[in-house]
């Protein structure tokens, strides 16, 4: 089962601002003790924009997705952001048979959707079959497919149901956190008349949408705000019985402009604000507001990386993507070890992110608790080391240039997103660096979707730097869309099969970690992942920037992740002190 490959894409092309601390100081960490709250309160949020849909299997923007999947859905099985672990969530209960193929879930008893109505097992089975149809325009559809079937449904009474499998799949629980009920008695209508995909637009009414999660919304002012509502049915209660959520009202500000945020959140206007750029976090460290905290929470899951373009394709003109000369010098991994060992990281973290970042060397951030792996081959600066590594692979200097065998100078071009400003400096300071080994490189930023298509249709480049940022800590979320033919395998988009032995290996791996149960096997075969991606590059590691927030001081219960959605994971658990 291909989980939350999606998602991948979605965090990837918004996590762009995230703050950092050097790995040498001491992290500051949200304290993961849970308190009773009390109820009752407003809480305004600050974020880019207003969504784009309130249905979730149509969300393909991390607002829509915030706010429709995790603030007004619940899913399955929750995962805890304290642990990175997976803990039931609108299921009592789940349990594999059939060698891991069959899963019979076991829904709460007494749960019900925001207009009181219960949330039995054909509100599921609903949700799979629109999920799985082409024709319902749902975002998620390989996420709901077994070995590209559509997963079998099968209701056993109201509150208890089997999923089948072609194969069984090493987490059920990743695919479990994402299955959330849509109400068949709301939406089965538009359904078979063909309109799921108009199905909860932004001029739906509030009163028409019916949620399972902790708020529903009240009231919605296109690129303003979205005022969310405590759901009145929610399921969950504290450990002293109190239903949650604590809260009355959560609002979403859009505020497009981080200078903008800050100074709203400097001024009292705004109670929470997520990732803080470098800069706006450095402000506020030197001069923190009253009533305010500011911390950095350690490394998020978004890294930086440059690649090189070997797709061997052609263009509708039957140009190449890629010159074949260039194409030849970056498939060669010596040529990718020796850029990457020229790389100034510090230079990087200090001017870029002001000493906001940690140098990486592998796929995984150290974030990722379980499964990151320390035990990776190391690209420290040592430029004499990278001129011997291209020395091995046939490039000479030559007055200054350096040149491949055939004598043709050393020449590229890195195109990045143009409206990521710290990209856009990293890209300048690797022109700088490589430079120093005779190599000339130009920086071409472009429109954030004229980027976009480039990278993933276009392909008519020779390098890029952007980011990976994967939803959970799943190894299968990181290595899916880097499989051939996945979806985030950008050194070499639509590729068929493998060219190298080392590709056959990874996918093998990367199928291994998608099919086995054991955790113990898992980790051993994804430390094999992240060491053969480290010794190949096929992307070449830059930084891992941390997650820096703020809040009021006297918001409870306030225990910041790192993995979307940030601050609001707990959003039914946070409260004011009084």
């Amino acid at each position: 089962m291909k989980i939350k490959a999606f998602w991948v894409i979605v965090v990837l092309l918004a996590l762009a601002t995230a703050a950092c601390r050097p790995s040498s100081t001491p992290q500051e960490t949200a304290s993961q003790e849970r308190q009773i709250g009390a109820s009752g309160g407003r809480l305004v949020v600050a974020d880019r924009g207003t969504p784009k849909t309130f249905n979730y299997l149509l969300a393909g923007d991390v607002v829509s997705a915030t706010i429709a999947s995790y603030l007004m859905s619940s899913a399955l099985v929750e995962m805890d952001h304290d642990t990175q672990a997976f803990v039931p969530g609108l299921a009592e209960s789940w349990q594999a048979s059939d060698g891991g193929k069959t899963i019979t879930i076991k829904l709460r008893e007494g749960l019900k959707f925001s207009d009181g109505t219960p949330i039995t097992a054909d509100d599921f089975l609903f949700t799979l079959k629109v999920a799985v149809d082409e024709k319902s325009g749902a975002l998620f559809r390989e996420n709901f497919l077994s070995g590209d079937q559509p997963l079998k449904a099968t209701k056993i009474d109201d509150r208890t149901f089997k999923l089948e499998q072609t194969a069984p799949s090493a987490s059920i629980e990743s695919f479990l956190a994402i299955f959330r009920p849509l109400p068949r008695h709301k939406l089965e209508a538009a359904y078979t008349q063909g309109e799921f995909s108009k199905a909860w637009g932004v001029t739906t009414a509030a009163a028409d949408l019916v949620v399972s999660g902790a708020f529903m919304l009240k009231e919605y002012a296109p690129d303003q705000r979205t005022v969310l509502a405590r759901n009145p049915n929610y399921w969950k209660k504290d450990k002293a019985g109190t239903q949650l959520p604590y809260l009355d009202e959560l609002v979403i500000e859009a505020i497009p402009d981080a200078n903008t945020a800050l100074l709203k959140f400097q001024q009292g206007e705004v109670d929470l604000l997520d990732n803080l750029a470098p800069a706006n976090f450095a402000t506020l460290k030197q001069q923190t507001p009253a009533g305010l905290t500011v911390k950095d929470y350690g490394p998020s899951m978004l890294t930086d990386f440059l690649w090189f373009n070997v797709n061997d394709g052609k263009d509708a003109t039957g140009k190449p993507f890629v010159e074949a000369a260039k194409r030849a010098w970056f498939a060669d991994a010596r040529f990718r070890r020796a850029i990457a060992t020229a790389l100034d990281r510090t230079t990087i973290i200090n001017n870029v992110l002001r000493g906001l970042g940690t140098p990486i060397s592998g796929l995984a951030s150290p974030s990722n608790k379980r499964w990151f792996s320390s035990e990776l081959p190391k690209y420290d600066f040592d430029l004499q080391k990278a001129k011997g590594l291209l020395q091995e692979a046939g490039f000479v200097e030559r007055d200054k240039t350096l040149v491949d065998k055939a004598g043709q100078p050393v020449e590229f071009t890195i195109v990045v997103d143009g409206t990521v400003a710290v990209r856009k400096e990293m890209a300048t300071i690797i022109q700088e660096d490589l430079s120093k080994l005779g190599i000339k490189v130009n920086v071409a930023p472009l429109e954030k979707n004229a980027f976009v298509e480039m990278i993933s249709k276009k392909l008519s480049y020779d390098a890029a730097i952007h980011g990976y940022a994967p939803s959970d800590a799943e190894p299968s979320t990181l290595v899916s869309g880097l499989k051939i033919g996945g979806g985030q395998r950008y050194w070499f988009m639509g590729q068929k099969q493998a060219r190298e032995e080392w590709e056959k290996t990874f996918d093998q791996l990367a199928e291994d970690i998608d099919s086995n149960a054991d955790s113990a096997v898992r980790k051993q075969k994804f430390d094999a992942v992240q060491k053969l991606f480290a010794e190949q590059l096929p992307m070449i590691p830059l930084v891992v920037r941390n997650f820096a927030s703020g809040a009021k001081t006297n918001l409870g219960n306030y225990r910041p992740s790192v993995i979307i959605p940030r601050s609001l994971w707990n959003a039914d658990e946070l409260f004011w002190r009084k």
